[in-house]
């Protein structure tokens, strides 16, 4: 085994929505298996913030190794955006789960952050900065 893929639960505690879990809920548990192991741990449970999700892997207090953020894997340029600095460009996920909604429903795949997800096969579209309004 090369790592230990840290997840709590079934679909609700996995995915649960902003209204229902704050971001990096399932810490404690990560912190629990790596004490438990010496072999890498990533953690999941809502990562959206960019400065969190750096600020937990800085603090490498006996946390996990690696973050699993998956929603916001959907915008391509989210790792690339945080590796340069420019996290002012990133939209943070809201946990809608409108993605997952239209994932289940077998329909095209969306965000209400990012209006270009799902739309990767396209070049022109993708990775793009959208204008903030507001």
């Amino acid at each position: 085994m090369d790592l230990w893929d840290v997840t709590v639960g079934s679909w609700p505690e996995d995915s649960g929505t902003s209204r229902y879990y704050p971001e990096g809920h399932e810490r404690p548990w990560a912190h629990r298996v790596r004490e438990a192991t010496a072999k890498p741990v990533v953690a999941v449970g809502r990562y959206t913030s960019a400065d969190l999700m750096a600020e937990v892997i800085r603090s490498r207090r006996g946390g996990p190794d690696r973050l699993g953020p998956g929603r916001p894997s959907q915008t391509p340029s989210c790792p690339a955006r945080s590796a340069d600095g420019r996290l002012e460009e990133i939209r943070e996920c809201t946990g809608s789960n409108v993605c997952i909604l239209r994932e289940e429903t077998f329909s095209h795949i969306g965000c209400v952050q990012n209006a270009t997800a799902g739309e990767e096969y396209r070049p022109r579209l993708a990775p793009r900065v959208v204008p903030r309004h507001g």
